[in-house]
């Protein structure tokens, strides 16, 4: 008889727990998803991210989509909850498996951008392209931007077009701009300036700020006198960097007696498929070689344009293995260039950037260079050994340069930051045909540095590690 009141009061005490309930099951869900965004935005009421915060949980709980949506985005940034990619993740991931076309490209830009996650540009256009598929036209921008410039997926002009057109027509501003851009430039088309005002103006209307700049400084007028402008030979020279590339023109190793000294010529941009030119440019570069270590300096008249130094080579390819934190303040850094020469002794360079704010690739480049010759007709000076910093890595303010001059001559000896900027000059010096020894007295902060040496029709640096 214990054994039977016991249970029924075990069963009343459940019964009535279970009537109490959370305190916000009595609260309907779209009243509660009014609090919620209410509290987030403070329309109404004071901001209060810890209790819209609540309610997303408890919506999630309960496998709410919009829910599990806004709470993996309030994860994501750390608004009233602990910042935690993981759970963004699961509850993005979980309400995307839903059906939730917003939650497919909340994943595609976590991707994208790699936020709390490996950065995976192939796993974010599909995730973009799913939702997409489903009608979304911030899918249909996410996709079409990475088809657009080849990003995850193989560039393709025509379908990423097609998703570009199908957001714009849902007013999505982003996709209009990219529309814009595709006509006016001419992009795998011949340039339309009717459809290009089109978008743009769509674009405008629609919210998208850079296409306001574009039209109060009539940025179109200005692509239209580029395009008229275009040179006949950029098309020759295009294709004979194809040809050269066809004839499998010699792929010398990378010595000082191939690439290193003084080149000058110019560099030509491509559209992001790489077929068509948009911009030529005169350039300088300086080549050196220290052991495994490569390092350039891309000049633009007296400015640097970029530094690269690399020490990890594939082939004729060299890439950097990080991005400093110096370099992270630039507006872009060459992530990779790669060597080739034609039968004629031309050296093309490959030369990829990358955009910092976003580390997305920018548009593909070529430079097409010869040999820099001084006034006097002599060949930029080689060196017998490449310059040697002693002791490296150096550990103070003094240290000595180590050059084996093929003849006299005088040189200038200045050092350069990773991002271009001069941050010492260590004066002129004579140098006798032979083994010389410089000492150089420069206060240096702990970093990675370029030493230049500068000469009558020559060129050399090496890289400085300042420990």
């Amino acid at each position: 008889m214990k054994k039977v009141i016991l249970i029924i009061c075990m069963f009343c005490a459940l019964s009535a727990i279970r009537m109490q309930g959370h305190p916000l099951d009595s609260i309907s869900t779209r009243r509660l998803l009014r609090i919620a965004h209410n509290c987030k935005y403070g329309i109404g009421t004071s901001v209060d991210l810890e209790k819209a915060a609540y309610i997303y949980k408890y919506l999630a709980r309960k496998m709410h989509v919009v829910g599990m949506r806004e709470l993996g985005l309030m994860y994501i940034k750390g608004e009233g909850v602990e910042r935690n990619a993981a759970s963004a993740r699961r509850l993005l991931n979980t309400a995307a498996a839903c059906g939730d076309k917003r939650s497919m490209c909340e994943m595609g830009r976590i991707y994208q951008f790699g936020d709390g996650v490996r950065r995976n540009l192939a796993m974010a256009y599909a995730c973009y392209k799913e939702a997409a598929d489903r009608g979304s036209a911030q899918g249909c921008y996410g996709a079409g931007y990475l088809m657009y410039k080849g990003m995850g997926v193989k560039q393709d002009y025509a379908k990423a077009v097609e998703l570009l057109e199908k957001g714009s027509s849902k007013n999505h501003p982003g996709c209009s701009f990219l529309l814009g851009t595709y006509y006016a430039h001419g992009y795998d088309t011949t340039p339309d300036y009717k459809k290009a005002e089109m978008y743009f103006n769509r674009a405008v209307k629609n919210g998208h700020g850079w296409t306001v700049d574009l039209t109060k400084n009539n940025v179109l007028d200005s692509i239209k006198v580029q395009n008229a402008n275009a040179k006949t030979e950029w098309k020759t020279i295009s294709s004979s960097y194809r040809n050269a590339r066809r004839m499998k023109a010699m792929r010398r190793t990378a010595s000082r007696d191939s690439i290193a000294g003084t080149w000058s010529g110019k560099v030509y941009t491509y559209d992001w498929s790489g077929t068509k030119i948009l911009k030529e440019e005169e350039l300088s570069m300086y080549i050196a070689l220290h052991d495994s270590m490569l390092s350039a300096r891309w000049m633009s008249g007296d400015d640097v344009r970029a530094v690269f130094v690399s020490d990890k080579r594939t082939d004729n390819r060299w890439s950097r293995r990080r991005i400093t934190d110096e370099e992270k303040q630039l507006k872009w850094v060459i992530s990779n260039m790669s060597f080739e020469f034609s039968p004629d002794n031309t050296l093309y360079a490959r030369i990829s950037t990358t955009k910092t704010s976003t580390r997305e690739k920018r548009k593909p480049m070529v430079a097409m260079m010869h040999r820099d010759f001084a006034a006097t007709g002599i060949e930029a000076v080689s060196w017998a050994e490449a310059p040697k910093i002693v002791p490296m890595p150096v550990t103070d303010d003094r240290f000595t340069v180590n050059i084996t001059a093929h003849r006299q001559g005088i040189v200038h000896i200045s050092i350069y930051s990773i991002s271009g900027a001069k941050v010492a000059d260590c004066g002129s010096h004579d140098l006798s045909d032979g083994a010389n020894s410089i000492t150089v007295n420069a206060p240096l902060a702990k970093g990675q540095y370029i030493l230049s040496i500068d000469g009558e029709g020559m060129h050399e640096s090496v890289n400085i590690i300042h420990l």
